[in-house]
């Protein structure tokens, strides 16, 4: 996840969804995670419920 907006190969997947597996340690630090994290609103919400305290 820290990559992902680093990569500029035109390969680049348009949300996590489109993923089989992600490396998301630590992401979560960030307060401002949920408006950077890829993703579409209902998985930013399952995360959100099931992730964090």
């Amino acid at each position: 996840m820290h990559l992902y907006a680093e990569d500029t190969t035109g390969q680049r997947p348009a949300g996590i969804e489109e993923l089989v597996t992600v490396r998301h340690e630590s992401f979560y630090e960030d307060p401002d995670w949920i408006t950077k994290i890829p993703a579409n609103k209902p998985l930013k919400q399952w995360l959100k419920e099931r992730l964090l305290p």
